[in-house]
């Protein structure tokens, strides 16, 4: 309030006018009743214009002693300063199911592309089970923060192992890196299966090529699985 008004509005009674807040608990033609400081107060005048009181409401009062209340309107909400954008989720499937076998038949290691959709892990790392992604699919991706990374699994039997990889196609040895996951799967029912974030980012970046089912433990069979699954912030 300026100075100016502060002067004029003292003037008018024997006291100065106070500006007090409230909240509207009942609205009648011309009249409010308002709850101030734990009283209600009736009978509160206000102005007519585009302001229309509603019960809820917050409201504004002006107090001039010898005069009473006069209720002068609700507070505007500030704009929010910007919107949230929306969560987007989007799917990858794998381009390519092979099995990287090293084992005494084939000690240097030999790729055993899937015609079935099923992979293997056999313990001792004796065979792998790879998906192959094309990296185009995660491009238009990679700067996106993420909340969320999946794999989607079909378990046929044994405890799965994941592993990330960097093979770009079954023309080098199997280069895996971090993990293991091990996962607790119910046979025969595909399953969403939650990734750390930081797999994501390695995914989307083109750090990571795919991912693999790889355990020195444990024997497992997978079958018609390895979509990915990625959920934005």
């Amino acid at each position: 309030m300026s100075d100016k008004l502060a002067g004029v509005l003292a003037r008018l009674g024997s006291e100065g006018a106070t500006l007090v807040r409230g909240r509207i608990t009942a609205v009648s033609t011309g009249a409010l009743t308002v709850l101030i400081n734990g009283d209600e107060v009736g009978d509160i005048t206000y102005l007519k214009g585009a302001w229309i009181p509603s019960v809820g409401e917050e409201v504004f009062l002006l107090n001039q002693a010898e005069f009473g209340m006069l209720a002068l309107g609700a507070p505007v909400l500030p704009a929010a300063s910007g919107t949230e954008p929306d969560q987007i989720t989007f799917g990858v499937d794998p381009t390519v199911l092979a099995d990287w076998r090293v084992n005494p038949a084939t000690p240097a290691g030999v790729w055993a592309p899937s015609a079935t959709g099923v992979l293997t892990q056999s313990r001792d790392f004796q065979s792998s089970g790879v998906w192959f992604y094309d990296p185009t699919d995660f491009a238009s991706w990679a700067d996106e923060a993420l909340s969320r990374v999946e794999i989607e699994l079909t378990l046929i039997s044994g405890i799965p192992e994941l592993v990330l990889h960097r093979n770009t196609g079954t023309t080098a040895p199997l280069d895996a890196y971090a993990g293991p996951l091990p996962l607790s799967l119910t046979p025969g029912i595909a399953t969403w299966v939650p990734l750390p974030l930081a797999w994501g980012r390695d995914l989307l970046s083109g750090a990571a090529k795919g991912v693999a089912a790889r355990s020195q433990q444990f024997d497992a069979v997978l079958d018609l699985s390895g979509s990915l699954r990625f959920t934005t912030l």
